[in-house]
């Protein structure tokens, strides 16, 4: 540990209770869901990862808080981290600017605030799944007639900016933090992550109404990211031999890629925060195949496909190299696009 961490793990402390819980979720909602897939490796993997977590939601109101500009944790005093308000327990921001704000008053004064996020939202799926989504929590329980507080990292980001500016979402009052802010009555809150009618809401916000999918139209996405195919060239011999055609949702906007995942029957792609748009498909016609390394088995768009009602099923590569690249076997896949364009 540097001594950098090693000051911010002294400075500062966590503190779970003591404030006005409005509501508290928590259970483990795929625990008892069968696992019937192709490939037994994912069966074991989806029941493990189904028996072992538990998903949770939260809402909770602090009287006089401050929200820290560096993750939008809130704090209480000067050096305690209240746990409804962060998610990693490991990572702490610096204390310079509580100190400043304590000693020499740079901060700004609100007297009701909601905190919406600081850093979990720069990743595509969890600002939709963790971020987004405390929206519609909040509205069952207080008005949201206040600023709702935004990091720099968050405000930066492009889905950020389109959904405040193009969606109805532009109706509240966003609030760009780069100091301290004292909150009187702030608002903490944590989504069910895979809520059903919350990821159906989000939908809402771009897709007026599914499309019919009266024609065959299958997709791969591909990522721009480290986290890629090895013998691609081969594979993409497959994709065209079964007409699957290419995209990158990265060089779209939200209403845009929300849009072509609408029009698709048939979505592939590799375990990334580009599969998060499965949520804009059509849940009842559309088809998911995601790819992933045989030794890092994610189960998050397996718990999406699942609450929406969206057909499932995963292959495997080999093990993920240092850069989380994997090769697949090609003759394995060509079986399973077979399978899955004919059933």
């Amino acid at each position: 540990m540097s001594l950098n961490e090693q000051i911010k793990s002294a400075f500062w402390n966590i503190k779970d209770d003591g404030f006005e819980e409005l509501h508290r979720i928590e259970a483990k909602p795929f625990e008892h869901h069968p696992t019937n897939f192709t490939d037994e490796r994912v069966n074991a993997a989806v029941k493990y990862h189904n028996e072992k977590w538990f998903h949770n939601e939260i809402l909770v109101k602090v009287n006089k808080a401050i929200v820290e500009p560096q993750y939008c944790y809130a704090v209480d005093g000067l050096s305690t981290i209240i746990g409804a308000s962060i998610r990693t327990r490991n990572n702490f921001p610096s204390p310079i600017p509580m100190l400043k704000a304590k000693f020499w008053g740079q901060k700004l004064k609100l007297n009701k605030a909601i905190l919406f996020d600081g850093s979990m939202g720069v990743n595509y799926f969890h600002f939709l799944s963790d971020v987004l989504h405390k929206i519609y929590l909040l509205e069952q329980f207080t008005e949201i007639d206040c600023p709702l507080l935004v990091g720099k990292a968050v405000w930066s980001k492009p889905f950020f900016q389109y959904l405040i500016k193009e969606t109805r979402l532009s109706k509240y009052d966003w609030l760009l933090i780069q100091q301290p802010v004292e909150v009187c009555e702030l608002f903490i809150s944590r989504p069910m992550p895979y809520g059903k009618k919350y990821w159906q809401r989000t939908k809402d916000l771009l897709i007026n109404s599914d499309n019919f999918l009266t024609e065959r139209k299958a997709i791969f996405i591909n990522r721009g990211g480290t986290r890629h195919i090895t013998n691609f060239k081969e594979i993409k011999v497959l994709l065209d031999k079964y007409l699957v055609e290419v995209v990158d949702p990265g060089n779209m906007n939200m209403k845009q890629q929300a849009e072509l995942f609408n029009s698709a029957s048939h979505v592939i792609g590799i375990h990334g925060a580009g599969m998060t748009n499965v949520a804009f498909c059509n849940h009842a016609k559309v088809k998911v195949l995601e790819l992933c390394s045989s030794n890092r088995i994610g189960t998050q768009y397996y718990w999406l496909c699942q609450s929406l009602g969206i057909n499932w099923d995963m292959v495997l590569g080999s093990e993920a190299n240092a850069d989380q690249s994997f090769e697949l076997d090609a003759e394995k896949f060509d079986e399973r696009l077979g399978q899955m364009f004919l059933s």
